[in-house]
């Protein structure tokens, strides 16, 4: 990235998925929790910790963050077993019950909800000790 360029980096904060269910307008919270296999957290802390060397080295100053809730919305069980079926997803604790109730109902879904941040840096001069072990993106036709 040249300097002067913008390098927007968003990304969960690693916690397990909240699970609930939601059947019409009705909300029915904690049901349960859905955990990433530890691979996957120790990828989002290492990108965490990139960013933060990179930022100490000066190459980039942190413009803003901000911190928001990112749903996930399962409408039908193959969409739920989409989701467990993915390389990410490690174990799932919840009122299995509860949520294949919510899916037999018509207007039912489960809904899994994640705080994620959304943070901006502005990339400035200089190289970093970390140029050339990042892979560079491809030119596609």
């Amino acid at each position: 990235m040249r300097p002067g360029g913008l390098l927007l980096n968003i990304q969960a904060l690693g916690k397990p998925l909240n699970l609930e269910v939601r059947v019409g307008s009705e909300r029915q919270p904690g049901v349960g929790r859905a955990f990433d296999h530890a691979e996957v957290r120790e990828d989002m802390r290492s990108s965490y910790r990139t960013l933060a060397a990179l930022a100490a080295e000066g190459l980039f100053r942190r413009r803003g963050r901000a911190v928001y809730v990112l749903e996930f919305h399962f409408h039908s069980a193959d969409d739920w077993r989409d989701f467990l079926a993915r390389s990410k997803t490690d174990r799932i604790e919840a009122d299995h019950d509860r949520l294949a109730s919510a899916l037999a109902h018509p207007d039912g879904r489960i809904v899994g909800t994640e705080r994620t941040t959304v943070s901006t840096y502005d990339r400035l001069g200089g190289k970093s000790r970390l140029d050339g072990s990042i892979p560079k993106p491809q030119n596609h036709p």
